[in-house]
């Protein structure tokens, strides 16, 4: 276990080596146990993204962190 924080910590090294500040991310609004997930990785919600699922309006929510220093 613990391969999402391994995954995590490699998203932010290779942000931080191209010099990137910020993290973005977009997650299905319904998906409650991602959302939690990366509140815990240090992200907060920044707004929502609204797209077309066939024919269905569905919306992500927009997430953003600070890399690591």
């Amino acid at each position: 276990k613990g391969v999402a924080q391994q995954l995590m910590a490699a998203v932010d090294a290779e942000a931080r080596r191209r010099g990137r500040e910020t993290i973005w991310l977009l997650a299905w609004y319904r998906n409650y146990r991602a959302h939690a997930f990366y509140r815990k990785c240090g992200f907060v919600q920044v707004g929502m993204a609204p797209y077309l699922f066939g024919n269905t309006m569905e919306q992500d929510v927009a997430m953003a962190r600070p890399t690591a220093r």
